[in-house]
């Protein structure tokens, strides 16, 4: 088993981004990523396989 880390991020239509590591979990294999488009914004989820590279993805996601 590996611990992959959840990456959460919301890009608003008004320009507001949030961005957080929601979750880890212990897993054989890399949960799938996904996607939903609202109205209002475009949501994503990620997986990473380690801590710093989740970190680097929220820091990325804010900084756009």
């Amino acid at each position: 088993m590996k611990r992959f880390y959840m990456v959460q991020s919301e890009f608003y239509d008004n320009g507001t981004v949030k961005a957080a590591i929601i979750r880890e979990t212990l897993a054989p294999e890399k949960p799938a990523s996904t996607s939903v488009s609202t109205p209002i914004a475009d949501c994503y989820t990620d997986w990473y396989e380690t801590r710093a590279a989740a970190e680097a993805a929220v820091k990325e996601a804010r900084a756009a």
